[in-house]
């Protein structure tokens, strides 16, 4: 999306599977009538950690060129870092720092990236893929199907791997529920 400008950034509970800290205000909906609950509640601004198999695409079609161009620089030993790079750039922490040998995407232990998670900036939040939430909490990926795509598709990839998406819009009504069963609409800090 173009003209979007996110001057916040997500707390921490939005960082990354298994990230310390606090966790996402439990939505009214949020019991597993919907397959995608655990989204329900994310709001614009937010950095959402979706599984990629979780996310519908908004394209009808993608252009496999360029997935390929991406899998070959990822596979076939010409930037053995490129994929790692647009990993760390995709997740709001700029790009690869360090990337072990043996390092695999679905493995987040072997390779660290140059900001870490809670320390993004305005210009790395910029860079990250998008996604609209959509009803029931599906994510909508509105940029970035090339990059997801080659994601999916590289060996270490898969469905199940996960990437931290800036949340552009939600077309969801979410509902927190207090300790005490009180609801009230969802209210998250934000710094600049």
């Amino acid at each position: 999306m173009t003209g979007v400008v996110v001057l916040a950034s997500a707390p921490a509970a939005y960082a990354a599977p298994g990230a310390e800290g606090a966790r996402a205000a439990t939505c009214e909906r949020a019991d597993g009538s919907t397959a995608f609950a655990q989204y329900l509640c994310a709001a614009p601004g937010d950095l959402l950690d979706v599984r990629i198999g979780d996310v519908h695409p908004t394209q009808s079609s993608v252009g496999y060129d360029e997935v390929y161009y991406k899998l070959g620089r990822y596979t076939l030993g010409k930037d053995e870092n490129k994929k790692f790079e647009d990993w760390c750039e995709s997740d709001g922490r700029m790009t690869a720092a360090s990337v072990s040998r043996d390092a695999r995407l679905d493995d987040p232990s072997s390779f660290t990236c140059q900001l870490p998670v809670g320390g993004e900036s305005a210009e790395s939040i910029r860079a990250m893929k998008t996604v609209v939430i959509g009803p029931g909490g599906q994510p909508f990926l509105t940029d970035g199907h090339h990059r997801l795509t080659s994601f999916y598709e590289t060996p270490d990839g898969g469905a199940d791997l996960h990437v931290r998406l800036r949340v552009v819009a939600s077309r969801t009504r979410c509902r927190s529920r207090s300790s005490t069963g009180a609801t009230g609409s969802v209210r998250r800090s934000r710094s600049t």
